[in-house]
């Protein structure tokens, strides 16, 4: 569906460098405008955002998630941003992903720290559907789950099954497996 002339607030995630997933970089405070039919989707056109900032860990995930096609991202940022002028809007009924957005213009208003993603989280409702989505794409460090156990059982399941179960914490560097590369043991040479 689309949104003609209006302002929509939301969030967009980048990797560590801020750059999106086709590689353009972004800074805060600036401004940025696409050209042509504006059109939502892998093969879309326009700058893609979503209205809540734990669904932008869809695109952008620091935990390995089943069926992903890429590696999860040793370092995600967070910026909240204005859409504007032509917007189309879309949504995945499936797996419950609404306002996920493409707009002719975007504002990048302010990249969020670490600790302001994660107070964001704990506003979230206890046992509620967004903040599962959060813990479960959004790798965290011991002491960041150890808030979030007390936010209810369902987020506790969620928290063992993606943050325990796959024995993986954030750490100031995070030290995710490469693909493909195996470890050297004790006498080999690494080649």
């Amino acid at each position: 569906m689309a949104i003609e002339e209006k302002e929509i607030v939301g969030y967009k995630a980048l990797d560590g460098n801020n750059c999106n997933q086709y590689g353009q970089q972004f800074e805060e405070g600036c401004h940025y405008h696409r050209e042509g039919n504006i059109s939502f989707g892998v093969h879309g056109n326009g700058y893609h955002f979503c209205r809540y900032f734990e669904d932008t860990f869809r695109y952008f995930p620091t935990i390995p998630m089943e069926k992903s096609l890429r590696p999860p991202y040793e370092e995600v940022h967070l910026a909240k941003v204005i859409g504007s002028g032509k917007i189309v809007e879309s949504f995945d009924d499936w797996y419950g992903y609404y306002g996920l957005y493409s707009a002719e213009n975007i504002f990048i208003e302010h990249i969020l720290t670490r600790e302001e993603i994660i107070a964001l989280a704990l506003k979230l409702e206890r046992n509620s559907d967004r903040l599962e989505r959060f813990v479960s794409t959004f790798l965290l460090t011991e002491e960041e789950i150890r808030l979030f156990m007390r936010k209810g059982a369902v987020i506790t399941q969620a928290i063992r099954h993606y943050q325990r179960e796959l024995n993986l914490n954030y750490q100031e560097k995070p030290k995710q497996k490469k693909l493909g590369t195996k470890p050297v043991l004790k006498g080999e040479k690494n080649v």
